[in-house]
């Protein structure tokens, strides 16, 4: 089934945040949406022990912090997923190495095991669509074949600066001796702020829906939900942190899948929905970062919440313990900081009389 982002919806947050402006009719619109809070906001906030008012506007690092140590993983997959497994992982590796290579062919004595292996590299690992034509098989020579969508020197060129860019992303987003949290935190902003929504794609008549994938998300800032969520899920494994983190996908309402990402925090799961982010704040904001299983009910989602289908499968059927709120002082603001210096992260929000307020969150 397509994942699909149309209908018609209105978001109501109660007391707190008020979105207005908000339609869907055909796909979802983020034209002229206003967040503002009332006045009970600092009733409200208190309830977070850890939330306390800020004279600054803007944050001031004494610091200097060295960009992240990063080194790229060529076998990283786009959904853990569809990670593969030991039976046929010598194969995927051999298939992933060629491609970047620019390779035509490669032993193989297996076409069952390179079926699983391309299945894998395609589906959850970063065989992009854009750059590959087909995976075939010689049983005579016991051959591996590739053939791809541009001449070996342009695809090379594709490779070379797809790297590139995945350690820019990285490293001018994440710093050395950065937690986990803001690790995750950064790369949120960057994947919602910095990617549009293709409704062309994503709702009828799907145009260039099969060319929809998160090399191209990264590479032309375009794509459909399952594309924000499964270059999320890349980049965490590229940085290799710590906790546990998938894709899962839920109905929407009555109209489709929809996909986004969920990952572990403190032995609790979370929610986080870049493509919602996307497309309601402009990825501003913390809407839709750490939410629970009813946050996202309340939006709309239809339990159970099911990983993708894929051989590093860790549950079906059921969703995973998400009840904690533990972000939800977050979810209000209308633009946020990192300061590092004081281990704190700095939320802003306009008022009705558009008045600039500031808090502080101190992370873990």
């Amino acid at each position: 089934m397509k994942n699909i982002l149309k209908g018609t919806v209105t978001f109501l947050i109660v007391v707190v945040l008020i979105l207005t402006s908000i339609t869907f009719s055909g796909h979802m619109k983020s034209d002229n949406v206003n967040n503002t809070i009332d006045q009970t906001f600092n009733k409200n906030i208190s309830g977070n022990n850890t939330a306390t008012a800020i004279s600054t506007n803007n944050v001031t690092e004494t610091k200097t912090y060295e960009p992240y140590k990063f080194t790229f993983n060529k076998y990283t997959p786009s959904d853990v997923n569809f990670a593969p497994i030991d039976s046929y992982i010598d194969v995927y590796k051999d298939l992933i190495d060629a491609f970047l290579a620019g390779k035509k062919s490669f032993p193989c004595k297996d076409d069952i095991k390179l079926a699983d292996a391309y299945n894998s590299a395609e589906q959850g690992g970063f065989l992009p669509i854009g750059l590959i034509h087909y995976v075939g098989y010689d049983s005579e020579f016991q051959l591996a074949t590739i053939s791809y969508e541009n001449d070996i020197p342009t695809h090379l060129k594709k490779i070379n600066d797809f790297i590139t860019l995945i350690e820019n992303i990285v490293t001018q987003n994440i710093k050395e001796g950065d937690s986990d949290l803001l690790k995750v935190m950064s790369l949120y902003r960057y994947i919602s702020e910095n990617s549009n929504y293709d409704y062309k794609a994503g709702n009828p008549p799907y145009e260039n829906y099969e060319i929809t994938s998160p090399y191209r998300l990264l590479t032309e800032k375009k794509g459909v939900c399952k594309d924000f969520a499964e270059a999320f899920d890349y980049l965490l494994t590229q940085i290799d942190i710590s906790e546990p983190h998938y894709c899962i996908r839920a109905d929407y309402l009555d109209i489709g899948t929809h996909k986004w990402n969920i990952i572990k925090f403190e032995n609790k799961y979370y929610n986080f929905d870049a493509t919602f982010e996307n497309v309601i704040t402009g990825g501003k904001g913390l809407k839709f970062f750490g939410q629970t299983v009813q946050q996202r009910v309340d939006d709309g989602f239809k339990l159970p919440f099911l990983p993708s289908l894929g051989n590093g499968i860790k549950w079906y059927g059921t969703e995973p313990d998400t009840a904690d709120d533990l972000f939800k002082p977050l979810q209000f603001c209308d633009d946020w900081a990192i300061d590092r210096e004081n281990q704190k992260i700095i939320l802003r929000y306009k008022t009705v009389n558009d008045k600039l307020i500031q808090y502080s969150w101190k992370y873990f």
